[in-house]
């Protein structure tokens, strides 16, 4: 079994103003992808931390595909400092 950690980030200058995000992808310990400061357009914080896990799911799940592996076999850990997105992952209110 592979573990994927991705570990991501989101804001927004002001709140609502320009979103930005950042993630990053280890796999097994090791970092395979990384993406910094992504402009992500006009909206809130909480929009901007949605968008960086989708961002850095959509680059694991390309590699994975590219890499010709199962994505059954790996275990997927979310690393994140935003609560809303950890209950709404979690099925939490």
């Amino acid at each position: 079994m592979q573990l994927i950690d991705i570990y991501f980030d989101g804001g927004c200058a002001p709140n609502p103003g320009k979103k930005y995000g950042s993630y990053e992808v280890d796999v097994n310990g090791v970092r395979t992808l990384f993406g910094s400061r992504i402009e992500f357009g006009f909206g809130t914080n909480n929009e901007a931390e949605f968008e960086a896990l989708m961002a850095g799911l959509q680059e694991s799940l390309r590699s994975i595909e590219a890499a010709g592996m199962e994505p059954s076999v790996f275990h997927l850990r979310m690393w994140t400092d935003s609560t809303i997105v950890r209950n709404r992952v979690s099925g939490g209110y």
